[in-house]
């Protein structure tokens, strides 16, 4: 079975994990719905176009590149890898979804999950949410868990101590899962708006 990853699977996750809708990006790049649709569907995407959605999504072409020189068919877990907003884009993202943290947390002081759940709510990729708001220092992985995605962040600094962020791990475990690491940001703001 060949399951090589094509450009425009890559394109359709970046553009589910950007927070966007294939209309929204057609509209972004004054183009028909149907047509950029189609393109998607066709695999026929031509350069011009790969690099205004680049451009837009914050696509890494080079990671894009380096799937192609394998020379071989992706396996199950790459197709799920996604690299990180830059960090213009994540400064302009992260505060829209700030205010809205700061918002829940205002509306629900007692319920840390009442406020991921609203989050959750607002922004239902917890990829997005992971990306905007953890810092630029933690990588964010991918694994597939009863046909679900489970994400685990990871400082790129191992230096730092992972119970200095209180997420219940020993020390020897670098990997936050993602759901307890969002209540951790969360919890971490709160107390950041009490003082």
């Amino acid at each position: 079975m060949d399951n090589t990853l094509s450009i425009s699977q890559i394109v359709k996750r970046y553009i589910k994990m950007r927070r966007y809708t294939i209309q929204e990006v057609a509209q972004k790049l004054e183009m028909n719905y149907k047509t950029f649709d189609g393109i998607l569907n066709r695999n026929a995407i031509d350069a011009k176009l790969l690099f205004q959605l680049a451009n837009l999504l914050d696509i890494d072409l080079c990671w894009m590149a380096q799937l192609y020189e394998k020379k071989r068919p992706i396996s199950f877990l790459e197709q799920y890898q996604m690299t990180r907003m830059n960090h213009e884009m994540r400064q302009i993202e992260l505060k829209g979804v700030m205010a809205n943290l700061d918002r829940h947390i205002a509306s629900n002081p007692l319920s840390l999950t009442d406020v991921k759940n609203e989050m959750l709510r607002d922004y239902p990729q917890l990829f997005y949410l992971l990306d905007v708001l953890l810092p630029e220092t933690y990588v964010i992985r991918v694994a597939v868990e009863r046909n679900r995605e489970k994400y685990y962040c990871l400082p790129i600094n191992t230096s730092e101590q992972p119970t200095r962020l209180g997420c219940g791990r020993s020390a020897t475990t670098q990997f936050f899962e993602g759901q307890e690491m969002l209540k951790q940001i969360i919890f971490n703001r709160k107390a950041e708006l009490e003082q």
